[in-house]
């Protein structure tokens, strides 16, 4: 007993609370929020506060979630006092945001039935949706569904990125067209410059896929070379404007920032034609249009006067000294239609008269192109007397326009010359540029050729008819997830349309028939209730075809003479024979027919152009058998 008397008191451990409140919250910062949401906070009513303290829960808003919807104002509220927002109260409405976004996505891939409406819906929550969609672009290859979650969170993130690009040439349309009639407006360099590189951006939109680089990000990239320019070129404010401009062409070129290598080769490859694409890729090439427009972009930003000219078939720069000085610096006496100055409300924008400006080819060269050079181009095509329209500043609807007509032309090989194929590189893959070769930046580029134009030209031009007639041909069978576009977008500008228009197509009777098939519960075909024996090939099977050689994923096959969706690849009557398959094949997200006579087996390596689209149709898969998994059960319950 005395010994026992003697031993030292069993220690206790300290308890959590009686830490110094700065280790706690030091220690909830590493925490994750759902354990201090499950459990931290309920062990005390002190440690309850700390765990509520505003600073930690706009640390996790900040940090768990990187894409905010505009309607939250995130940025705004970051640079408000802390007590201002309720942020935990923020946290959690996009936590329940980011259960629900699950619950329809897993639902979406789960059946054909209402994936429509569950697509809508997650599209409807815009940026909100967007840390869970990348996630799921690169869902790990052991689930299940692998390709079934990547394409179709890439076909969602599409649809809300397309929406980014139609409201900002919306708005465009709407707000700014009308400043700019008559042409040239009366509106500030920096002004027009800010227009022209949102209205460019905004097709990088479309192929952004989970990449980085929206329209936000575009003008913050080009914000940055600004800046290293600037800090690079101390002594820049003293120079001439000849200098200031010279120097910026020659540094923006030795950084590899304009023009292209080896043009012969890669003229005409989709990337050139973006924007967004020619500032985040190395090498950055780019076409004439959109070198001018960095250029213009950046010597905006550091004060120099600077637009894009449409000279024909090689877009250039025009640079013009401030109001009452020359190129050199030298002053000049006053003279009429200088204006005060201040670009804004003059009879004429800075840049329109080309007395004191010179012009630049950011593409090709660092030096100065006289103008006696560009006039002789001029002549030698017959157009003197328009000569001014090729020299002056380009309306940033007509460098918009000319940008979808580049993209056209990039899918559209000039059979004149001779086509080089680009090298195929996966959409998802973040580390290259968009490729051509790609199906899914192939399309997305077509769509925002038609959408371009659908917004920014006049609803009752020829052209904005033609051009609605080709989208909704598109529409019927490729791009039904964008029904919800269609009718937000599409349908008030075709009511205002006139009656001769109007009799081209019916819009607003395809968004309803979209809508009630997605009502529908897909007819089941089991191979039983035909000639089974008859049915040489299943769901999901890879074939080749005998004659056009091109690799296949059997999605489809009818018995019975009757029609399936797709292009028909096989000179033959296909409705006269009795059976016939649909199948997706690499290089495009159009189905085709064929006959069973026409196809055969194929064991060898897939190419990676089908992965990127099977998961339309298919889960996984499966390299034991080399068959594709199937997720159109509903439809082939035996397949």
């Amino acid at each position: 007993m005395a010994a026992e008397s003697n031993s030292p008191a069993a220690r206790t451990p300290p308890a959590l609370g009686s830490f110094p409140n700065e280790i706690i919250l030091h220690i909830l910062y590493f925490l994750p929020p759902e354990d201090n949401l499950l459990a931290f906070q309920l062990l005390s009513s002190h440690l309850s506060r700390l765990a509520n303290t505003p600073s930690l829960w706009r640390y996790h808003c900040s940090n768990s979630f990187k894409y905010w919807n505009p309607d939250h104002e995130f940025q705004r509220k970051l640079r408000a006092p802390v007590s201002e927002v309720d942020w935990k109260r923020l946290f959690l409405e996009r936590k329940q945001r980011n259960e629900r976004i699950a619950l329809l996505f897993d639902g979406m891939l789960a059946t054909r039935l209402g994936r429509m409406w569950k697509f809508e819906q997650v599209c409807h929550l815009g940026y909100d949706a967007k840390d869970f969609l990348v996630e799921q672009c690169h869902a790990d290859e052991s689930l299940e569904d692998v390709l079934a979650r990547r394409y179709y969170a890439n076909a969602v993130l599409d649809s809300i990125h397309k929406e980014v690009a139609i409201k900002e040439w919306a708005r465009f349309a709407s707000d700014v067209v009308p400043l700019l009639r008559p042409w040239p407006a009366r509106m500030s360099t920096r002004t027009l410059n800010t227009i022209i590189e949102r209205n460019l951006a905004a097709f990088d939109m479309f192929i952004l896929h989970d990449q980085t680089g929206d329209v936000d990000e575009v003008i913050t990239l080009l914000d940055n070379i600004a800046a290293e320019f600037q800090s690079s070129h101390p002594d820049f404010d003293t120079m001439s404007t000849r200098d200031k401009a010279l120097a910026l062409n020659r540094w923006l070129r030795h950084k590899n920032l304009l023009g292209m290598e080896s043009p012969a080769l890669n003229y005409r490859r989709l990337r050139n034609c973006f924007l967004g694409q020619a500032l985040r890729y190395a090498p950055h090439d780019s076409l004439p249009l959109i070198s001018s427009v960095i250029y213009c972009s950046v010597a905006g930003r550091l004060g120099l006067d600077a637009q894009p000219c449409l000279f024909p078939s090689h877009v250039h720069a025009l640079v013009l000294s401030p109001p009452g000085e020359s190129l050199d610096g030298q002053a000049l006496p006053p003279h009429d239609g200088d204006g005060d100055g201040d670009g804004e409300g003059d009879d004429v924008p800075p840049g329109a008269t080309l007395e004191h400006g010179m012009h630049l080819d950011p593409y090709g060269a660092d030096h100065e192109v006289p103008r006696s050079v560009l006039n002789a181009i001029l002549s030698s095509h017959g157009w003197d007397a328009n000569r001014d329209l090729f020299l002056t500043p380009a309306s940033p609807v007509n460098l918009a326009m000319r940008t979808a007509h580049n993209i056209r032309a990039a899918f559209t090989p000039d059979l004149s010359a001779p086509h080089t194929p680009e090298p195929y590189a996966a959409a998802s893959d973040t580390s290259l540029p968009a490729s051509g070769a790609s199906a899914l930046d192939r399309d997305a580029a077509f769509q925002a050729y038609l959408w371009a134009r659908l917004m920014l030209l006049p609803p009752s031009d020829v052209q904005w008819v033609q051009t609605l007639h080709r989208l909704l041909g598109r529409f019927v069978n490729s791009w039904a997830g964008d029904v919800w576009l269609v009718e937000r977008y599409l349908l008030p500008l075709y009511d205002g349309v006139g009656p001769g228009a109007q009799a081209w197509d019916d819009p607003l009777g395809l968004v309803r028939a979209k809508r009630q098939l997605d009502t529908v519960q897909p007819l089941a075909k089991g191979r039983a209730a035909g000639g089974a024996a008859d049915i040489g090939f299943r769901v999901g099977d890879v074939v080749r075809h005998k004659r056009l050689n091109f690799v296949a994923i059997v999605t489809g096959w009818a018995d019975d003479g009757s029609r399936l969706d797709g292009e028909v690849v096989d000179g033959e009557d296909v409705y006269a024979v009795p059976m016939y398959y649909r199948c997706l094949r690499g290089g495009s997200l159009t189905q085709v027919q064929v006959l069973q006579e026409s196809i055969i087996p194929y064991d060898g390596e897939v190419p990676p152009e089908l992965f990127e689209i099977a998961g339309m149709y298919f889960k996984r898969f499966d390299a034991e058998t080399g068959r594709f998994v199937s997720n159109i059960r509903e439809e082939y319950p035996d397949d």
